[in-house]
C-alpha cells in the first residue's frame, strides 16, 4: 500500500515537472506572457549603464506589442502602456527603443526619481590657441561633483556652481566623459581649428611693437602694416588686403586703420574677426562697426600698475556699448561700471573693441609673471573674435575624419526628456525592475527540484 502511494507521488512530481517545463518553453516562445494584467502599465525601472536592463526593457516591448488581451466581445484591448521609472538616465538603446514605441503610438511614459542630479551635459571645443588645448564644458545643477575623464582615464573632478563648471586642458584622448553618480555624458574630441595668420594696423611705437611680439611669442604669426606718413607704410611680412583665406583676426591699434577701414568692413562682414583697441575706437569712420562708443580718454590710477590689478594702472577710454553689444568685461574700478571690453557680430564675423590705451606699460611695469600675462591677456583676446574654421583636410590633403556624436549622448537627460516628454507621476503598479527573476527561469529551476525529488524517491525504494 505504501509503495502504491510513493509511486503517485513520484508520477504527481515527473508530471509537475514536465508541467513545469512545457510552461517555460511556451513563455520562451511567446505563446503566453506572465506580465501585468491587460491594460495596466508594465513599469521599468532603470538602472546603471548595462546590457541586461537594455534586454529586459526591449522585453517589456515586446510584451506589450505581442500580448495584446481581448474582451468578451472579442475586439482588442488598448496596447498595455510602458512606464519607465527613471532611478538613473536610461541609456542610449532604451531611449531610442522608448521613443521609437512612442512614435508607433505605443503608450510611453516615465518619471524622474533622480531629483534632477542626473541632469547632466558636456561639451568639448578646442580652444581657438596655436598652443592648442580644449575647453570642457559641464552643464548640471549646482553643487552636483562631477568626474571628467577622458579614454586615458581621470581628467580631473569639479563641483558645478550656478548651472555648471568649465575646465581647461592642455591635451585630451578619445571620448571625454562627465560621471555624476550613475548619470555618465560623453562627447567625442574635435578636430583642432585652422589658425591663420593676424594682421596689425599700426604706427610704429611701444604699443605696435610690444603687441606684436606678445602674439608672435604666443604662437600666432603676425603680418603688420605701419604708417609712417600719408601713402608711406612699412610692412611686416606680406600684408596683403584682409581676407578670411589668410587672415583669422585684423588689429586696428590706432588711427593708422583709417586708410584700411572699408576693407577692414568688408573683411568682417564676411566672417573676419577684428579687435579695435586704442585710439583706433575713435575712428568715427567706422561707423556701426564699432560695438560702443569711446569716452574720453582717462589716466591710469598711479601705483596701479605694480599691483595684483595691473589694468587699472593704464590709460582707458570708457566704452558705452551698442544696443545689439555685449558687455564682456566692467571695470573694477571703484564708483564706475563703465564697460572695457565690449563685443558684437557684424555681418558673418565678429568685432570686439577694448578700452585700454598703452597696455605695453604692463608687460614694462608690471608685477612677477607681466609679461606672460600680457601675452595671454592679448592671445585671449584675439581668440575671441577670430575666425577659425574647422579642418576637413591635414597638411597633406587627406580628408578628416571625425565622429560627430548624437545629442543624447552628450546629454542624455535631456534627450529623455525629448523623446518622452515631461516626466509624469509613479503610477500606482507593482514595478517590474530589471533585477527580477524571469519567470522562464524560475520554472525550469522547479522543474529540475521536481525530478530531483522523484529521482530520490525511485532510489530509496530501490526501483531505477
Amino acid at each position: 500500500m505504501r509503495g502504491q502511494i510513493r509511486a503517485r507521488v513520484e508520477l504527481v512530481l515527473r508530471l509537475g515537472a514536465l508541467g513545469a517545463l512545457v510552461t517555460a518553453l511556451l513563455l520562451v516562445v511567446g505563446v503566453f506572457r506572465a506580465g501585468a494584467p491587460g491594460g495596466t502599465p508594465v513599469v521599468f525601472q532603470t538602472a546603471p549603464i548595462g546590457a541586461v536592463a537594455t534586454r529586459t526593457f526591449a522585453s517589456l516591448v515586446q510584451q506589450s506589442l505581442l500580448d495584446v488581451p481581448t474582451t468578451a466581445d472579442g475586439r482588442a484591448n488598448p496596447l498595455r502602456p510602458i512606464h519607465l521609472l527613471a532611478n538613473a538616465v536610461p541609456d542610449e538603446a532604451a531611449r531610442a527603443l522608448a521613443s521609437a514605441a512612442r512614435v508607433a503610438g505605443l503608450p510611453v511614459s516615465w518619471s524622474d526619481s533622480t531629483a534632477n542630479r542626473a541632469a547632466i551635459a558636456v561639451e568639448v571645443q578646442p580652444l581657438i590657441d596655436p598652443k592648442g588645448g580644449y575647453t570642457l564644458r559641464v552643464a548640471a545643477p549646482g553643487g552636483v561633483e562631477i568626474a571628467l575623464q577622458d579614454s586615458l582615464g581621470l581628467i580631473d573632478s569639479v563641483r558645478a556652481k550656478f548651472g555648471g563648471a568649465n575646465l581647461e586642458v592642455g591635451r585630451v584622448a578619445g571620448t571625454v566623459r562627465a560621471v555624476a553618480g550613475n548619470s555618465v555624458a560623453a562627447s567625442s574630441v574635435p578636430i583642432a581649428p585652422a589658425l591663420r595668420r593676424i594682421l596689425l594696423f599700426a604706427e610704429p611705437g611701444w604699443e605696435a611693437k610690444f603687441t606684436m611680439a606678445a602674439l608672435e611669442e604666443r604662437g600666432w604669426i603676425v603680418e603688420a602694416r605701419y604708417a609712417l606718413g600719408k601713402n608711406v607704410s612699412v610692412t611686416q611680412g606680406a600684408p596683403v588686403n584682409p581676407d578670411t583665406a589668410r587672415y583669422s583676426a585684423v588689429i586696428a591699434l590706432d588711427s593708422s586703420a583709417r586708410a584700411h577701414v572699408a576693407a577692414i568692413r568688408r573683411y568682417a562682414a564676411t566672417g573676419g574677426g577684428v579687435l579695435i583697441a586704442g585710439a583706433a575706437t575713435t575712428l568715427r569712420e567706422f561707423g556701426d562697426l564699432l560695438p560702443g562708443r569711446a569716452g574720453p580718454r582717462q589716466s591710469g590710477i598711479p601705483g596701479a600698475l605694480a599691483t595684483a590689478t595691473p589694468l587699472l594702472g593704464l590709460a582707458w577710454r570708457p566704452m558705452t556699448p551698442d544696443s545689439n553689444a555685449v558687455v564682456l568685461e566692467h571695470s573694477a574700478r571703484k564708483g564706475t561700471t563703465n564697460a572695457t571690453l565690449v563685443a558684437k557680430r557684424f555681418g558673418a564675423g565678429r568685432v570686439a573693441a577694448v578700452a585700454y590705451d598703452g597696455v605695453w606699460e604692463w608687460r614694462m611695469a608690471g608685477p612677477d609673471g607681466s609679461v606672460d600675462a600680457h601675452r595671454q591677456w592679448w592671445s585671449a583676446l584675439v581668440s575671441a573674435v577670430a575666425f577659425a574654421p574647422e579642418q576637413t583636410r591635414d597638411a597633406s590633403g587627406i580628408p578628416l575624419q571625425w565622429h560627430r556624436d548624437e545629442p543624447g549622448r552628450a546629454a542624455p537627460y535631456a534627450d529623455t526628456h525629448a523623446r518622452l516628454g515631461e516626466p509624469v507621476a509613479m503610477p500606482a503598479v507593482t514595478v517590474r525592475t530589471d533585477r527580477a527573476l524571469p519567470w522562464e527561469l524560475l520554472l525550469a529551476v522547479a522543474a529540475v527540484l521536481l525530478l530531483l525529488g522523484e529521482w530520490g524517491s525511485r532510489r530509496l525504494r530501490g526501483a531505477r
